[in-house]
């Protein structure tokens, strides 16, 4: 009974010293995972406040029509109201597009078109309505966007003094003073920056 006893005592400690070897040889626990949340980046959609109120834009909106290069595009006869709502929407944008000094000859007008859509839906406003026609209406009304319409036969084609990046910001008077003096303080147009290239006259000759 002794010898066994004593037996058993010899294998208990043989086991506990292997055991405090291997604690000793275990590699150190890794470093807690700290709780990583997922960061997302979201634009900041800011935006002038000083824009006209709604009976300041109907103003800039009849001062204005008479000199829009589209009549056809101000009769909507589904929908009156659809040529001022795109006016407005695009004045909207207009105040928040950097200006240039001289029409931009390298971008047409379908490209601005896209731009102000653009825009407005990342607001949640209704872009179906803008057209060329209220793109222009709202050059005129702002009162501080150089521009230049087309002329086929010297070969010019619309262009608009903005830029996408850089430039000056909007005139908080420019449409203040539209609606002062009306017409009159419109913008007269800018020489073209480009020129296409018109075609040579097909001469005729008789028998």
């Amino acid at each position: 009974m002794t010898d066994r006893l004593a037996q058993l005592e010899a294998q208990a400690a043989t086991l506990n010293a292997e055991i405090a070897k291997l604690r000793a040889e275990r590699p150190a626990p890794p470093p807690p995972v700290k709780d990583v949340r997922e960061v997302s980046v979201t634009a900041v959609l800011d935006e002038r406040s000083d824009l006209p109120d709604l009976k300041q834009m109907q103003k800039l909106f009849a001062i204005v029509k008479p000199l829009s290069p589209w009549p056809s595009a101000l009769h909507d006869r589904f929908d009156e109201h659809r040529p001022f709502r795109a006016f407005s929407s695009t004045l909207r944008w207009m105040m928040n597009v950097p200006r240039a000094d001289r029409p931009n000859g390298k971008v047409a007008l379908s490209y601005w078109l896209d731009v102000a859509r653009g825009w407005l839906r990342a607001r949640n406003s209704v872009a179906s309505d803008l057209d060329a026609n209220a793109l222009i209406l709202a050059v005129l009304a702002s009162g501080d966007v150089a521009y230049c319409p087309a002329n086929h036969q010297l070969g010019a084609v619309w262009e608009l003094g903005l830029v996408e990046f850089g430039g000056r910001p909007a005139s908080p008077d420019g449409w203040k003073r539209i609606l002062r003096e009306g017409a009159s303080a419109v913008l007269p147009p800018s020489s073209p920056a480009r020129r296409l290239p018109m075609a040579a006259p097909v001469r005729i000759y008789g028998g």
